[in-house]
C-alpha cells in the first residue's frame, strides 16, 4: 500500500455555500397601450443586462483531526446577469410583473488549511476548491409605482 497509515475517523463532512451580491442592470422597458391615464403604457415588455459582484463563503468542518474545527473562506468574484419580463398596471400605482434572470459568475477559488493532531501528532490539512454560480430565477409579484 503507498502512502501513510491513517487509522483515524473518516466522515463525509456538510459543506456550506453562502453567496451575498449586489448588481446594477440596464432595462429597457417597451411602452404598450398608452394612454392619459398610462402616459408610459399599461404593458411593459422589458430585457436587461447587469454586473454584479458576488462574494462567496464556503464553511465546512474538518474531518480527520481528533478535534474537529470550523474552516471557511471567502472569495470575490464579479458575475455577469441577464433578465426579461412584462410589468402590467392595473391602475396607475399597482402592477403585476413576471422576470426571468439568469446570473453567471466567474469561478470562486477557496484554499484551506487548518493544523491540528491526528493520533496524538501534528498534521496540517489543506484543501482546495473552485466553484462557479449560475442561477437561474423566476420571479412573479406585485409592484408599487409612486
Amino acid at each position: 500500500m503507498n502512502g501513510a497509515p491513517f487509522d483515524g475517523p473518516a466522515a463525509v463532512q456538510r459543506a456550506d455555500a453562502d453567496v451575498i451580491g449586489t448588481a446594477l442592470n440596464l432595462l429597457y422597458r417597451l411602452p404598450l397601450g398608452s394612454s392619459a391615464e398610462m402616459p408610459h403604457g399599461r404593458v411593459q415588455p422589458y430585457v436587461g443586462v447587469g454586473l454584479a459582484v458576488l462574494i462567496a463563503e464556503l464553511s465546512t468542518r474538518t474531518s480527520p483531526f481528533e478535534v474537529n474545527k470550523h474552516i471557511s473562506d471567502t472569495d470575490v468574484q464579479p458575475a455577469f446577469q441577464l433578465l426579461a419580463g412584462v410589468r402590467t398596471f392595473l391602475t396607475r400605482n399597482i402592477a403585476l410583473f413576471f422576470e426571468y434572470r439568469l446570473l453567471h459568475s466567474k469561478p470562486f477559488t477557496f484554499t484551506f488549511r487548518e493544523s491540528g493532531t491526528i493520533g496524538g501528532g501534528p498534521f496540517v490539512e489543506t484543501a482546495r476548491d473552485r466553484a462557479s454560480l449560475t442561477s437561474h430565477h423566476l420571479a412573479v409579484g406585485i409592484g408599487f409605482h409612486w
